[in-house]
């Protein structure tokens, strides 16, 4: 959604998704977070490149190569990390337009990086906290 069409949202937040698409001529630097677990079978932490199912080539970037792409094109300057007990998370910040990116890495999880299924932390309410946080202070035109 931030690629494509960033002048309809304040920020995007996404559990086990990768960076699939390149940004519009005229991306607005949006603020990004995102959960991946280490152990996602569906869509690779560390991305992949192979023949998809129906033969074709499929290239699949992994979470940290989409963290260092969106803090790169979002003009951040600033890096920090932590360590939990499931993960680790990071930070980018000082960035074009307050458009922060975070990644939330969750180690041993799958794909389902939400409380009670195979993690303990809320993740839901992480990702709701950040997106809300940010406000679009023009308004979108449909």
């Amino acid at each position: 959604m931030a690629m494509k069409h960033s002048d309809l949202v304040a920020a995007v937040c996404c559990h086990a998704g990768a960076l699939l698409t390149a940004p519009a001529d005229d991306y607005i630097p949006t603020p990004i977070w995102f959960v991946h677990g280490t152990t996602d079978a569906a869509v690779l932490y560390n991305g992949t490149d192979s023949l998809g199912e129906n033969g074709l080539n499929y290239k699949m970037p992994g979470a940290q190569v989409g963290y260092d792409y969106l803090s790169s094109i979002n003009g951040c300057t600033v890096t920090n990390s932590a360590s939990f007990v499931e993960g680790n998370i990071q930070y980018a910040s000082n960035c074009t337009n307050n458009a922060d990116v975070e990644l939330m890495t969750l180690t041993g999880v799958g794909h389902s990086p939400y409380k009670g299924s195979d993690t303990s932390y809320d993740t839901t309410a992480l990702a709701w906290e950040f997106c809300s946080s940010h406000e679009f202070f023009v308004e979108p035109v449909i």
